[in-house]
């Protein structure tokens, strides 16, 4: 995965991978984000997305760089 997003931060790039994805009524993914680089931070991230219909939940830790740990 790359792309780019805004935020607080203003423009930020990141590149990530899905480690895994299961398609089923709720939908399940695992994926780390490796290089999220913002004007004035850069940070890492393991996050885990559930998805039912439209609605979804995102929850995740910090692994490296800003806020690692949260």
């Amino acid at each position: 995965m790359s792309g780019s997003v805004e935020g607080a931060d203003g423009s930020c790039s990141y590149t990530g991978e899905n480690l895994k994805y299961t398609d089923s009524t709720t939908t399940a993914i695992e994926a780390l984000y490796f290089n999220f680089s913002g004007a004035k931070h850069t940070f890492a991230a393991l996050v885990h997305v559930e998805q039912t219909g439209i609605d979804a939940v995102i929850s995740g830790v910090v692994t490296e760089g800003w806020r690692k740990g949260n």
